[in-house]
């Protein structure tokens, strides 16, 4: 759905145009809000949604949507404090994960993968790569990383397009030494994101660490088009 607003120009003696924007009601800004976090503009639809929460102090709606995007952003803390103080969103699938970071990041590593592990099962793609994301970090943390880079692979093949997961699938593919077995998954995952200069470099060096000069060049050539292109 394209959004489109009614504007009022106004030409100053200079000539210049300046653009009026109509106020907003609650539900045209939740409209706009959404509109913007389908489009992955995150800054720009958590900008939105503070001015709407001062302006519309009532509506929960904002509130949620604020904690829905520091989780898209894995801010994870603030997401969990404004989920914990709205009472619909007490088993929300997104809280619940955001909880389970809290408990890995006060060394409750069992109740944090227990907590993560409950989740596997959920429906959204977005929930289920970030609990597979999350269980790499308490696998790290254990210092077990064959099942660091067993989640980061799950994580990252649902979503190939958070640069955190490829950045972990990486470094626990370092860690156990999977450069072999790791080339034909990443080139699985280049065909879904063909523009990730980040999984271009990170299949570079696979190669490199194989010997494969020609196919570690390929691969930087690659990431310099995109690079450049952007």
């Amino acid at each position: 759905m394209h959004m489109k607003r009614n504007t009022n120009a106004n030409i100053s003696q200079l000539g210049v145009a300046t653009v009026i924007f109509p106020v907003l009601d609650e539900n045209d800004s939740i409209e706009v809000i959404d509109e913007l976090l389908i489009n992955d503009l995150l800054v720009d639809a958590l900008t939105h949604t503070i001015k709407a929460k001062i302006k519309f102090p009532a509506n929960k709606e904002f509130d949620r949507r604020e904690a829905d995007i520091y989780f898209r952003q894995e801010q994870y803390d603030k997401a969990l404090f404004i989920y914990d103080s709205i009472s619909s969103q007490l088993t929300n699938p997104k809280r619940l994960l955001s909880l389970a970071v809290k408990l890995m990041n006060c060394n409750k590593l069992a109740e944090a993968e227990d907590l993560a592990k409950t989740l596997k099962l959920n429906e959204s793609v977005d929930i289920t790569s970030r609990v597979y994301s999350i269980l790499a970090d308490i696998a790290f943390l254990k210092n077990d990383y064959r099942n660091m880079y067993r989640w980061s692979r799950e994580a990252i093949k649902r979503n190939p397009f958070i640069d955190s997961f490829a950045e972990k699938f990486f470094v626990a593919l370092e860690l156990t030494n999977s450069h072999h077995k790791s080339i034909p998954f990443y080139e699985t995952l280049i065909d879904e994101n063909p523009y990730s200069s980040q999984m271009w470099m990170h299949l570079s060096k696979c190669h490199d660490k194989l010997g494969y000069k020609i196919q570690a060049r390929d691969c930087m050539d690659m990431v310099s088009m995109i690079e450049t292109s952007m």
